[in-house]
């Protein structure tokens, strides 16, 4: 509950100050069975806040968010915000490279609890605006986690931002669009690489 009305007081006004958001394909989240798992394409640091204020209220209540560990909880300029980020976004640890067993362990602890999980399956921001090849672990958790998986594509976030800094420092709001794209389901019997071209096709073409 204070989560809900922090985003609706704090949050939702932050990306109205620095964006002008669109949003598409609302009609794909229109009863869906929820948890499901939001990939989404990676072009900024604003990313995750331009989605959550674009999700209808009931699912971004019981929204999670996977964030690199060395990012997020190593960072000194964004470590020092760890406490707020994780208030208002509800963001845990997920790491990007070597053992990533307890990682998975905890997101399927948060799917079991009925969160949705965001996460950015290309590892890092996109610098190019292009799509960067998805991770190998994207294919797996859509997998194992036997939820839909929902593709968002995002463009404009990149101009949120200016270079070299991690937060919006541009007074003159910019144009966003958030996609929501058609929900994809996987069978346990399906193969993790199918799932990964199926996931990156979706984003792709979104």
């Amino acid at each position: 509950m204070l989560r809900r009305v922090a985003q609706r007081l704090i949050l939702d006004p932050f990306v109205q100050f620095f964006a002008s958001p669109s949003v598409e394909g609302l009609e794909h989240l229109k009863n869906l069975a929820l948890p499901v798992l939001f990939y989404s394409n990676h072009l900024g640091s604003t990313d995750p806040a331009v989605i959550i204020s674009s999700l209808p209220k009931h699912i971004r209540s019981r929204l999670a968010i996977a964030t690199a560990t060395d990012v997020i909880y190593e960072d000194p300029e964004f470590k020092k915000y760890e406490g707020l980020l994780t208030f208002l976004f509800n963001i845990y640890p997920f790491a990007r490279q070597g053992q990533i067993k307890s990682s998975l362990e905890y997101t399927g602890r948060l799917i079991d609890q009925g969160f949705s999980i965001l996460a950015f399956p290309e590892g890092k921001i996109s610098t190019t605006g292009e799509l960067l090849p998805l991770k190998e672990g994207a294919g797996f958790l859509a997998i194992e986690m036997q939820i839909p998986v929902v593709p968002i594509k995002l463009t404009g976030t990149q101009k949120n931002v200016l270079p070299g800094s991690r937060f919006p420092t541009i007074p003159k709001r910019s144009p966003v669009s958030i996609k929501f794209g058609k929900p994809l389901v996987f069978g346990l019997k399906d193969s993790v690489y199918e799932a990964q071209h199926a996931i990156e096709h979706a984003l792709k073409t979104l």
